[in-house]
């Protein structure tokens, strides 16, 4: 039984406890936190946390080591712990930190996939599978989280399911992360090919059932501070093939007199954008703000009864929470039927 420590563990990555049955390569998850205390809790899901993780070192087979402290030296010293055993660091970590002078091998989630090549044609192919993209307003939007649960469902379900995720953690749960092109400095045209291309070439080996694919970034300029690189990868998705459904994970917004308008506008410039008329939204508990004196974005993560008391309710739009399960399964219902009344078939 191979074992995968997670350090640290925080609600920002609590789907690695949720869907945890969707980890391939590992059988059990050892949580480590670093709070204080000898032993915080249990996850809603029967994984212990604790902060033991000396004593973790010696019964893990790897460690995964993600953002949640800013003590470089702390990270080291985990490193250190887990010297011989494999470690795999988060690609947002990896940014964070240099981690070139740990003196021990990092190892890639990586999961071998073909690579579109450089092509000069200017071809689309039609791609005749029913495709369900997961876009949002920015990071920190609970996109990942909402990636597993739709992938869970329909794996669940008993549907074939090909799948290219946002994170480069993507390949521990089973799929493949968006391939390194989509970031490289080369046109937009030529990304949109590509990635046609590539997926095309895919679908047609595997034969899913249903194509889910991530978005990174945010669909449009979230404010004048949080630029979102303009909705730029959502875009080149839109264009590479037919989007059927279009589920956007939203920051937390307050119930007010003109929220009800303006998730009824930004509905209608999806649909125009993307040219997906089945647009739903995850209404997440993350609230983003600025901060102006640091310059920096800042996220909060708001509780359930937060949530449940401004969740939209609108009688032309399909709204749920994918973290607390708020109007989970009857969203799930909604995108299965319209998948199976779009003309794909599945």
């Amino acid at each position: 039984m191979r074992k995968l420590a997670v350090y640290p563990f925080t609600e920002r990555i609590s789907f690695m406890s949720r869907f945890s049955s969707l980890i391939v390569d590992f059988d059990d998850l050892l949580l480590i936190s670093s709070q204080k205390s000898e032993l915080i809790c249990e996850t809603p899901h029967g994984d212990k946390i604790t902060t033991d993780w000396s004593s973790v070192a010696a019964e893990a087979d790897a460690i995964l080591l993600v953002q949640g402290i800013e003590d470089f030296e702390h990270y080291l010293n985990i490193i250190q712990a887990f010297q011989f055993k494999d470690i795999y660091i988060e690609s947002e970590l990896l940014g964070e930190f240099d981690f070139a002078g740990a003196s021990v091998k990092i190892n890639t989630l990586s999961k071998p996939s073909e690579i579109a090549p450089q092509t000069t044609a200017e071809k689309i192919f039609d791609i005749d599978i029913p495709v369900i993209s997961i876009m949002s307003f920015g990071v920190e939007s609970g996109k990942f989280n909402l990636q597993l649960l739709v992938r869970e469902f329909f794996i669940r379900s008993g549907y074939n399911v090909l799948q290219y995720g946002t994170k480069k953690i993507s390949p521990l749960f089973g799929f493949n992360s968006l391939p390194d092109f989509i970031f490289e400095n080369i046109s937009f045209s030529e990304k949109i090919i590509r990635l046609n291309h590539l997926i095309y070439k895919e679908a047609m080996a595997v034969n899913p059932d249903v194509i889910i694919i991530g978005a990174p970034g945010g669909i449009m300029p979230y404010n004048k501070y949080l630029n979102n690189y303009f909705g730029e990868i959502p875009l080149i998705i839109a264009k590479a093939f037919q989007i059927d459904i279009n589920i956007i994970s939203t920051y937390f917004i307050e119930d007010s007199p003109k929220r009800k308008e303006y998730f009824r506008s930004l509905r209608k410039l999806c649909i125009e954008t993307f040219g997906c008329e089945s647009t739903i939204f995850n209404f997440s508990n993350a609230y983003a703000s600025f901060n102006r004196e640091k310059n920096i974005p800042e996220y909060y993560l708001l509780g359930r009864d937060s949530v449940e008391q401004n969740l939209p309710k609108d009688d032309q739009i399909v709204f749920f929470n994918s973290i607390f399960g708020i109007n989970e399964n009857e969203a799930l219902a909604h995108i299965e039927q319209l998948l199976k009344s779009s003309p794909e078939q599945i």
